[in-house]
This record gives structure tokens, sequence and C-alpha cells, in this order.
């Protein structure tokens, strides 16, 4: 999996990672019903949501919001790609399959689903730098040895 670290704003964030299908690990809520959904079989989106209710043991209080399905394209390099979208009150998250590579991407607090453009990105390098430059130098030294 390549997970990019978030875009953030003052109060938005936008996500975008690739992974091998198969090995998708839902860590929120949205996340964990998009992959009932879409991966696991389930044929409607009520069904997920009792399902990762049931699955996560969510609390019989706990307000679960119910996800809003729909499609959209995404830009990919350039050309359209059609997306399956889940979408609450105030997040998104976008999934798509291109050749063997799971493709996902998620929203909450401002970023438009129409304002998306992704790219591949051949050269991780200058990601890699550019994120050792942002998190300084006391993130770049190994860590001590145990003992």
């Amino acid at each position: 999996m390549l997970g990019h670290r978030p875009l953030l704003t003052e109060s938005a964030r936008l996500v975008v990672k690739s992974e091998a299908p198969g090995l998708a690990q839902g860590r929120d809520e949205l996340q964990c019903i998009a992959e009932i959904r879409w991966h696991g079989g389930v044929a409607r989106i009520e069904e997920a949501v009792e399902r990762y209710r049931a699955d996560w043991r969510v609390p019989e209080d706990k307000d679960v919001e119910m996800p809003v399905e729909s499609e959209a394209d995404i830009k990919v390099d350039g050309s359209p790609v059609r997306f399956r979208i889940l979408r609450r009150t105030d997040s998104w998250l976008a999934f798509t399959k291109l050749s063997d590579v799971w493709i996902t991407t998620e929203s909450s607090g401002g970023f438009e689903v129409d304002g998306v453009e992704l790219v591949t990105v051949r050269d991780l390098q200058p990601y890699i730098e550019g994120t050792r430059a942002v998190l300084g130098p006391q993130r770049q030294r190994p860590p001590d040895p145990p003992g």
C-alpha cells in the first residue's frame, strides 16, 4: 500500500491511498463501511452499516450516520475515471480499481470530489525528501537502540 500524507488546511483533510486488492484495512468508520459494502459482497449500504455495527461491536446508543452512495468522475492522469462514492454530512470516500490497484480518496471538512485530480507518481524520491524536510532533523535520525 502507498499512503500519502493528508493534505491539510485549517479545517479540511484530503487523503489518497493505493493498494493491492484484498489488502485494504479500514481505519475509521466510513472506511470500514466502504470496505464491507464494496469488497465484502454486501448488496445494500444499510446492510453494510448493520454489519459494521455487529463486526465492530458498536454500542446501540452510538449514532452511525448512514452514508449516501453515488458515483462521480475523478480525473486520473488527465482522463476521467468513474469512482464509487460514499458521502456523509462532512466527509466522503471515493473508490475505484485501475488495472490491479485499488485507489481510495477520502476527504473531510471542505475538499469536494469535483475538485480532485490524481496523477501517477513514478518517482517517490522527491516526496520522501519533501517529507523529511517537513518533519525536520529530529524525525530523520535512527531510533535509539533497545536497552
